[in-house]
Formats: structure tokens, C-alpha cells, sequence
């Protein structure tokens, strides 16, 4: 199949609908949505569609089906258009003891504008999802996140109208009031109707994220770039998130101070090694921001690593801070 598409398909997809997916500790689970795959003619209008998952053999057949009708198609004169509509309709009228194709019989070559929500709606029974507005305001939020060199706290919740249940507002209160509040004050925090994290994925190309929990709220961490630190639950201790978010913040101002040392802006570079360097967190980072720190502020100079680099010789980067 895979062959066959290759040669004479372009592939696209765009997501119409909302459906919740989770994955906690390897299992994935989906809740809601469906798929609908359709056969265009280079102008966008529809030779044939499949409704629903199919198998290979499905898909491959319906393939090949619309393929051989595209070829008859490019045979006719271009004008009229009527003679290539009757084409189509008499083809699936052949075939309409199928519900898809008796409906493509009555809507021959529509364009997909014309059908997509009928057919979604009717076909496939799914709701067309309405703008996608509050995946595309937390995109923008990872967007902004990658050019600050902030990490990412994402909320996800269930609620009515993209607004957040009780539940949520509970836990965002706690994060501005508890021992998270200050360091949860210089990352990010994104707040998210769940069934819009598929969307999400798409828009802002970050990876299916892990969750701590099937319930909602629940929380993700994410780095800058929107890679996954830790799923966390919505009861977690304060002081064991606090200490999470300040890992986080702590790793990209420590990259973030690498990237200034690299373009040469060292009196920037310094305030951050210094935030990292005063950071409530101990641990082999720290003591290495320190050491770079005073290295700047006494003319000497500094070779940029990472903090993934870094983190990775814990043993020998002690050692040679103790020397």
C-alpha cells in the first residue's frame, strides 16, 4: 500500500476534530475522534473518501479504485466539467450499496470545503471542533517560551467552553499562594482543555506527552523546546513541585547563559550563571555555574558546554571543582 500511495498520492492531513489522548506509563489511551481519508483531484475536489480506520487492503483498494477514475478523468476534455461530475457519480453509483459512496454519488467532485463537515458530522459522527483557539494560544505560549529560554508548565484540565473547572482554579491558586509560587512565577504556566493536546502536538510540533494520571488537572513540564521533564500529579507536594520547576529553571538559564557565552555577551551570561548559582537546588550544575561565574567576573575565560553535558560527568566535573 505504502508503495502504491508513494507514487501516486501527496499525503496531507489536517485535524478537524477534538479527541483526548493519554498516555500513562506506556499505556495509550483515546477517547473520542475518528478519521476520514479522501482521494482529491489536484484542484481539491473529492474522487472518493473512506470513512473510519480501515485496514490496509481497504484503504489500498478505495486507492486504486479512485486512481483509475482520476486516469479517466484526465482523458475527457476539460470543458465541459459536467461530462468528468457524470463520470464520478455514475462510478459511485455502481458502488452505492456503500452509505460513502451513495453519498458521493449525490455530491459528485465537491470540493472538500463543500462536504468535509457533512461528512465528518454525519458520516463519521464527530463534531467539527471550532477554531482550535485555546491550542493555538498555547502554542503561541511554547513559541515564546523557545525564544525566552523558559521552561514550560502545562496544565491540562476538562471544563466547559476552554474555561477551567473548580479543580483547576483550585490548583492554580495553590501554585500562586504555595512554596511553588516563586519559582512557578519565572516558568511558563499554560493552561489547557486536554482535548486540545492532540492539536497542540501539531501546532506547536511538540512530542505526545506522558501524564502522571488518566484524572484531571494533571501537569507536564517541558523544557524550552518543548521536550517532556516530568508529568506530574495534581496533588504533589508543593515543596517536591517547587523543587522540579527550579531543576527546570535552573537547566535553562544554565543553557541559556551557554548560548550568551558562545555570542560573546558575557556580562549576560553572568547574571544568569548567577540566578543559577543562587538557585535554592544543589547539585553538580549549580557548583558549575558557580565556578564559571567567578571565572567571568576575574577575566578569565569560559568554554560553553550544556547542561545535559554537563550533568552527565556528575563525578568528574565534582572533581574538578574541588582541584
Amino acid at each position: 500500500m505504502g508503495e502504491f500511495l508513494d507514487e501516486h498520492c501527496i499525503a496531507a492531513h489536517q485535524q478537524i476534530g477534538n479527541f483526548e489522548v493519554t498516555n500513562v506509563n506506556g499505556r495509550v489511551q483515546k477517547n473520542g475522534g475518528n478519521v476520514v481519508s479522501y482521494f482529491l483531484t489536484p484542484e481539491g475536489r473529492v474522487i472518493d473518501a473512506v470513512v473510519g480506520p480501515a485496514n490496509g487492503d481497504k484503504l489500498l483498494g478505495e486507492a486504486q479504485w479512485s486512481q483509475r477514475l482520476f486516469e479517466q478523468i484526465a482523458r475527457l476534455p476539460r470543458q465541459p466539467t459536467s461530462a468528468a461530475t457524470e463520470l464520478v457519480r455514475q462510478a459511485h453509483v455502481a458502488q452505492s450499496n456503500d452509505r460513502v459512496h451513495a453519498y458521493l454519488a449525490e455530491n459528485p467532485l465537491a470540493t472538500l470545503d463543500q462536504i468535509y463537515r457533512q461528512v465528518f458530522e454525519d458520516l463519521a459522527n464527530q463534531k467539527v471542533a471550532q477554531g482550535h483557539e485555546e491550542a493555538q494560544a498555547a502554542a503561541a505560549a511554547f513559541q515564546q517560551a523557545r525564544g525566552s529560554g523558559r521552561p514550560v508548565l502545562l496544565v491540562l484540565f476538562k471544563g466547559n467552553d476552554g474555561q477551567p473547572d473548580g479543580a483547576t482554579a483550585q490548583l492554580l491558586a495553590r501554585l500562586a499562594s504555595n512554596a511553588a509560587a516563586r519559582p512557578a512565577k519565572s516558568c511558563l504556566v499554560v493552561t489547557l482543555p486536554i482535548d486540545e493536546l492532540p492539536a497542540l502536538s501539531n501546532l506547536a510540533d511538540v512530542p505526545a506527552y506522558d501524564l502522571a494520571e488518566r484524572v484531571t488537572p494533571t501537569m507536564v513540564l517541558a523544557r524550552p523546546n518543548g521536550e517532556q521533564i516530568a508529568a506530574i500529579r495534581a496533588a504533589v507536594d508543593a515543596s517536591e513541585l517547587a523543587g522540579q520547576l527550579w531543576s527546570a529553571l535552573d537547566e535553562a538559564r544554565f543553557d541559556r547563559a551557554q548560548e550568551l557565552l558562545e555570542a560573546g555577551e558575557m556580562r549576560l551570561a553572568a547574571t544568569y550563571l548567577g540566578w543559577v548559582k543562587s538557585s535554592p537546588t544543589k547539585g553538580p550544575l549549580k557548583q558549575l555555574a558557580k565556578a564559571q561565574w567567578e571565572q567571568l567576573w576575574a577575566g578569565e575565560p569560559v568554554e560553553p558546554t550544556t547542561a545535559a553535558a554537563a550533568a552527565k560527568p556528575a563525578i568528574s566535573a565534582s572533581a574538578i571543582l574541588e582541584r
